[in-house]
């Protein structure tokens, strides 16, 4: 399986190491790269969402102490969970079919070869 920090950072050294085997992936190549785009623009906004609800669920914790109403951060938890889904089921979707193109390419021969 290639490295996909090779593929993302040097992804015409990778079509030339493939060439060089006999091999032309062409839009396989093109969408894994956008695969890994996708998948790198998806991580923060989860992390983000995730970090945000668990700041939240402190707060929520404390006003329930004070005994404060909490409805509207209740409310927030609740949009931020739903939000870590949608974003949890991007990545999967992403992430499976990355996997499944990734699997399909070759090793690159060794410079020697």
């Amino acid at each position: 399986m290639l490295d996909p920090i090779l593929l993302r950072e040097r992804p015409e050294d990778v079509r030339a190491g493939l060439a060089h085997r006999g091999v032309d992936l062409g839009e396989r190549l093109d969408t894994l790269v956008q695969l890994d785009t996708s998948r790198r623009e998806i991580l923060p906004v989860l992390e983000n969402a995730r970090r945000q609800r668990k700041e939240l669920g402190g707060k929520i914790a404390q006003a329930k102490k004070e005994g404060l109403p909490a409805d509207e951060l209740l409310e927030a938890g609740q949009r931020y969970g739903e939000q870590i889904k949608e974003q949890e089921e991007k990545l999967d979707k992403v992430d499976a079919e990355r996997d499944a193109l990734s699997l399909m390419l070759p090793n690159l021969a060794h410079k020697s070869v």
